[in-house]
């Protein structure tokens, strides 16, 4: 989302976000939101402490997740979020800040599967790619023990069967968290 193709920086901050505890994924769609931003004009190098939040700085990609995890500089303003990020910096940010219930979206694009959105919509979390995931079913048909081409849909296209998928697993994956928060208490 951030344009850097460096795999070492990539490791780097995938590695700093779990030493300060950061989600990965709402940790990078954040610096995403903040370089757009910066792109459109709507955060300003004032804001961002004289920084120049440009897509593809992989060195600054590694720096900003040190100073979200500090709240230092423009991290600060960046750990919180998308949405409040989009609240506090105004100039119709909202409409780009890519989050359901605030929080921020997976590399799954509701564009492109019709009912990983409808996922994102009704996960308990919002944008959360661990309750309901949907991606597979919406691709391939199940059950399925070879993949055929027959088999294989455009995800593009919802099926309102699916929803009856996305219901299913929701439920079952709630059971199972119910399940082991109960076992948790039992230890």
């Amino acid at each position: 989302m951030c344009g850097v193709d460096d795999l070492n920086a990539i490791t780097m901050a995938n590695y700093r976000c779990n030493e300060y505890g950061l989600d990965t994924i709402s940790t990078g769609a954040s610096i995403a939101f903040a370089m757009e931003c910066y792109q459109r004009g709507i955060l300003t190098s004032d804001q961002a402490g004289g920084i120049a939040l440009e897509f593809g700085d992989a060195e600054l990609l590694v720096d900003l997740v040190e100073w979200i995890g500090q709240r230092k500089g423009v991290g600060d303003l960046i750990a919180e979020g998308t949405r409040r990020m989009a609240e506090r910096l105004g100039y119709g940010s909202e409409h780009f800040a890519m989050q359901v219930k605030g929080l921020e979206l997976p590399a799954y694009d509701p564009r492109a599967a019709k009912l990983t959105g409808l996922g994102y919509v009704t996960a308990n979390r919002g944008g959360d790619h661990m309750n309901g995931y949907i991606v597979g079913p919406t691709f391939i048909d199940l059950p399925f023990l070879i993949v055929e081409e027959s088999m294989i849909r455009d995800p593009s296209v919802a099926d309102p069967q699916d929803a009856r998928v996305l219901i299913d697993m929701e439920n079952a994956l709630s059971v199972l968290d119910a399940w082991a928060a109960a076992s948790l208490w039992e230890c």
